[in-house]
């Protein structure tokens, strides 16, 4: 029998797509985006950010309601101390994935709670993705019907390839935004001074805003401006390349872990 009520699993991957959905058409109406961007960045100011807010609070809550259902379908099903030890680690990773996706949505990663955004967004990836895992190994345990374990197994399987693919892309961009970092001057001392990229990249161009209280202009001769113009030019469309990527498999991944919980109504 299904572990979650049909209609409970429907809203929430329902309402989920259409979120991100909505998210995406309304930063291309109103945005300057021509490209398409990071989940994050296409929900990070208004309208799209109360489309982005709204539907993922809304999302989080339907989907730690599901966790909370899947667990208490799994508890009766358990047979042995391992089991259940797996089925409450799956209901910890699972809230926590919930909770995470709350703060991901409405702490904007444009401003002072960028890096709050971005580990919360770490804490729902890992933690959705731990949930589905145990929920697969759980559903081998207790020997539900085949299909099920078959399409779990393949769903996070595919969640996991997309995360790996991310981190992939992440450090790529990151060393193309390292070796495009240029050195500055001081406009005030004229001494040189150097923008720190973190690991996190710049993610929404925070170093053309200025990081340093006093304004700055980039190092260049007259003699190589147009060289490193044209190497500038080319390492940005790498960099707009990586993020499509990105991008696209950053949905993808959302994909993996709906058709997941689709699963649990089965």
């Amino acid at each position: 029998s299904a572990m979650v009520a049909l209609w409970l699993v429907s809203s929430y991957g329902g309402l989920l797509v259409a979120t991100v959905m909505a998210t995406y058409g309304v930063a291309a109406v109103v945005g300057d985006e021509d490209v398409l961007p990071l989940l994050c960045e296409a929900g990070s100011e208004s309208p799209a950010y109360l489309v982005f807010a709204g539907g993922m609070s809304a999302s989080a809550a339907l989907f730690m309601w599901i966790v909370w259902e899947a667990f208490r379908q799994i508890h009766g099903m358990c047979t042995g101390a391992e089991q259940l030890a797996f089925n409450l680690i799956a209901l910890v990773c699972g809230i926590a994935a919930g909770i995470a996706l709350v703060l991901m949505a409405t702490l904007s990663i444009r401003g002072e709670y960028r890096r709050r955004h971005n580990d919360a967004a770490k804490v729902y990836l890992f933690g959705s993705l731990l949930h589905a895992v145990f929920i697969t190994v759980l559903s081998c345990m207790v020997k539900t019907a085949l299909y099920l374990r078959i399409w779990r197994c393949v769903v996070t399987g595919a969640a996991l390839a997309c995360v790996f693919l991310m981190w992939y892309l992440r450090r790529m961009y990151v060393k193309l935004l390292r070796r495009q970092q240029p050195m500055y001057k001081n406009l005030f001392n004229g001494l040189p001074v150097s923008r720190d990229i973190s690991d996190d990249g710049d993610l929404m161009n925070e170093l053309e805003y200025g990081q340093m209280d006093s304004p700055v202009m980039p190092i260049a001769s007259e003699t190589n401006a147009h060289v490193q113009g044209e190497a500038i030019a080319s390492e940005g469309n790498q960099e707009l390349t990586i993020k499509r990527w990105w991008a696209g498999i950053q949905v993808l991944s959302i994909i993996c872990l709906v058709a997941f919980v689709a699963s649990l109504a089965m």
